[in-house]
């Protein structure tokens, strides 16, 4: 495969989510409600903890599979990002906006 092309399409895919995918709906709860989000960062170190844990799994399965990704892996993937939305979901704090 195209390694280089894969990596590029990773940093770029991650770059446009976090522009796009956090400013956007951000700006527009701005525009509509007039206030700024208050963004709840006392757990940073649990949310640190779980995304390293992540990579950690993740390295794990590559290793395993001697980095081929296969559907165990896919499998893996689908899992941690099934989990990583429950979590953030529930366990994590809710963005409120500041009165």
């Amino acid at each position: 495969g195209k390694g280089d092309g894969a990596v590029a399409n990773s940093i770029g895919s991650n770059v446009f989510d976090i522009l796009i995918g956090l400013g956007f709906p951000w700006l527009l709860a701005g525009l509509i409600y007039g206030e700024a989000a208050a963004v709840a960062v006392d757990d940073l170190s649990l949310a640190i903890g779980f995304l390293f844990g992540v990579l950690a799994i993740l390295l794990g399965a590559l290793f395993f599979t001697k980095f081929y990704l296969n559907q165990f892996v896919g499998f893996i993937l689908v899992a941690l990002y099934v989990f990583y939305v429950l979590f953030e979901l529930f366990i994590r704090p809710q963005t409120s906006f500041a009165t």
